[in-house]
């Protein structure tokens, strides 16, 4: 059976998961926790984004965004990268499956990025909460609204080939 981010239709009633907070922090645009693990927002802006992401404790960063990664300052901060660019007409389930590795496999916390934290990042984010936190489509949808995900981008809307077996067993 096959699950995705979002349906044919947009619902507005869905529940946004407890844990989902916004943060207050310098140099990230549309910072969230989404776990205590999880982290989502924009590209960290010089070393002020690198410094929050740094305070949060952000071992590895995983950005989806096509722009090449301020390796130099990760490094400085004690923080690595991991690139594995997306578009905006949704994420291909190789990608998707690359997404759930890195998540399960590199120093964690993780943070999540975009350019503006907005779209390609939270998409992104959703899929790793559905394969490991048993987010469902609802609660992702939710995640996708709170962060400010247009729904004039269709694509990362549309259902997300990961297979239940991909989720991991608790």
């Amino acid at each position: 059976m096959l699950y995705g981010v979002g349906g044919s239709q947009f619902r507005t009633d869905a529940p946004l998961r407890s844990e989902v907070r916004r943060l207050d922090g310098p140099g990230v645009e549309n910072l969230f926790a989404l776990s205590t693990n999880l982290f989502s927002g924009g590209s960290p802006e010089g070393d002020e984004g690198f410094k929050t992401l740094q305070k949060l404790g952000i071992k590895t960063i995983i950005t989806v965004d096509g722009t090449q990664p301020d390796l130099k300052r990760a490094r400085a901060h004690g923080i690595r990268y991991v690139h594995l660019p997306h578009g905006y007409d949704g994420i291909h389930a190789q990608t998707q499956l690359q997404l759930i590795k890195a998540q399960r496999t590199v120093e964690g916390p993780v943070f999540i990025h975009c350019h503006h934290g907005k779209h390609r990042g939270p998409v992104a984010a959703a899929v790793i909460c559905m394969a490991e936190k048993n987010w469902s489509r609802e609660e992702a949808e939710a995640w996708l609204r709170t962060a400010g995900t247009g729904t004039n981008y269709q694509g990362l809307y549309q259902p997300c080939a990961i297979s239940k077996n991909q989720r991991r067993r608790r």
